[in-house]
């Protein structure tokens, strides 16, 4: 299988994929079985005891995407069934609810507005959350090529109709998270629209929703993902032994990151090394393996993508690695319905939780630079270095998942003014492990 990194012009906006030059008859890349194991996500366990087996239940994620795809639930179904995974709207299984301009979607080869990157995007999107998080349930908004009804009045545009519809997704009945994989330069400031910041907040009256988005695939930060309220997910290359343990993981040589152009940094990056000094908010927050050639992510679409690329393709791109962290969040999210907790609320408990997580809950991603190389001069230009600790090519670094969700499932709010802390809730199995939000170097980390 080979693939090439591309960028796909989606209403305007870019979506950031590994696009696949062939097909294989059967899957070749990093599977689901192996990508929960090497992270952990098969181990995760909380609730009364820790008896509750982490898989999203009781949880509905979003996915944003650019146009229609017909294929979108047979594709993530045959996904399903070739992993293992519980097929959606089946009796006792998760839902898939697809919109269109607005609208669910009831008969989805009747709508024309197709384009096959945007399909694979889409693909990739749901078999990924799906595969992080099984029982969720999943709804995929599309927003219409060219705008649909979130087109600007005055001009016509529908460069901005993706972050517009993000204001309706939010207020879906039991949305908890939202995943978005495109992104618009945020090296500019003129492409960090602070207008729609707030599409990016919990709405009044609704349960908490985190924001996931992808930091982009072309080197430079990429908003939404810098909006202080957004989890920004960053990129790495995954290598993997025999029995699918973590063997070693890089930074990915054109993951976005990167300081915002406009954004000011959040109270919870205030003090790190990496920003020192600093006035604009740092991305990534977080990674998650996005390399789509070494060897890549599996997934399956029935369209013809381009002569002769149709069935199992590998793929990857930071917009795997959104909604992949959506379905860890959505985990989250299940094991705190179990004690009663209610969802997060990205800006004031996700994003704060994570800055004060214990250092084991993350793999620390310490190599690995984002470069480019001049393809008529050979120069090679270094942008950005990882490091021990918080790093603008891995953020934190990529999940210990069975620590680092039960941990985040337990963050609270504390009455004390301006306090954040986790409480040690006993119905968690995690009494007396204190954890303040200040990083603790030289603690030990798990890999």
């Amino acid at each position: 299988m080979r693939t090439v990194v591309i960028r796909v012009l989606a209403v305007c906006a870019v979506l950031a994929i590994s696009i696949p030059l062939q097909a294989d008859p059967v899957p070749t890349g990093l599977s689901p079985v192996q990508i929960r194991h090497a992270y952990g996500v098969d181990a995760i366990l909380g609730g009364l005891g820790g008896a509750v087996a982490g898989d999203g239940s009781g949880q509905t994620i979003a996915i944003l995407a650019a146009r229609h795809s017909p294929t979108s639930l047979s594709d993530a179904n045959y996904f399903s069934s070739y992993f293992g995974l519980p097929p959606f709207n089946t009796p006792g299984g998760p839902t898939f609810t697809q919109y269109y301009n607005g609208a669910i979607v009831t008969n989805p080869a009747s709508i024309t507005d197709f384009a096959p990157g945007t399909a694979l995007e889409q693909a990739l999107d749901v078999q990924w959350a799906h595969a992080m998080a099984p029982k969720a349930n999943i709804v995929v908004y599309e927003v219409p090529g060219d705008g649909g009804i979130w087109k600007d009045p005055v001009n016509g545009s529908g460069a901005l109709a993706i972050p517009k519809a993000v204001g309706v997704v939010r207020g879906l009945p039991g949305v908890s998270v939202v995943s978005v994989s495109f992104g618009y330069d945020a090296s500019n400031a003129n492409n960090e629209h602070h207008d729609l910041d707030a599409n990016f907040t919990t709405p009044a009256s609704h349960q908490g929703v985190t924001f996931v988005a992808a930091s982009g695939d072309m080197i430079s930060p990429n908003w939404p993902s810098t909006s202080p309220t957004v989890l920004s997910v960053g990129g790495t290359t995954l290598s993997l032994d025999a029995g699918n343990h973590r063997l070693s993981e890089i930074g990915w040589s054109v993951s976005g990151g990167g300081l915002s152009a406009s954004e000011p940094i959040p109270a919870y990056q205030q003090g790190l090394p990496a920003l020192a000094g600093g006035t604009k908010r740092g991305t990534p927050d977080v990674a998650f393996v996005a390399d789509g050639s070494n060897p890549g992510m599996d997934v399956y679409i029935s369209f013809t993508y381009s002569p002769g690329v149709t069935g199992w393709l590998t793929s990857g791109g930071t917009s795997l690695g959104a909604p992949a962290w959506a379905g860890l969040i959505a985990i989250a999210n299940q094991l705190r319905d179990s004690e009663g907790l209610g969802s997060l609320d990205g800006a004031t408990e996700t994003l704060p939780a994570l800055y004060s997580l214990p250092t084991e809950d993350f793999y620390d991603i310490t190599s690995g630079d984002v470069y480019a190389t001049n393809f008529f001069t050979h120069i090679t230009t270094i942008y950005r270095s990882p490091g021990v600790g918080y790093d603008m090519v891995g953020g934190l670094g990529s999940p210990v998942a069975n620590l680092l969700v039960p941990d985040l499932a337990r963050y609270v709010v504390t009455p004390e003014p301006a306090t954040m802390a986790l409480l040690a809730l006993g119905g968690l199995g995690l009494v007396g492990r204190a954890i303040r939000r200040t990083h603790a170097p030289g603690r030990p980390r798990r890999a």
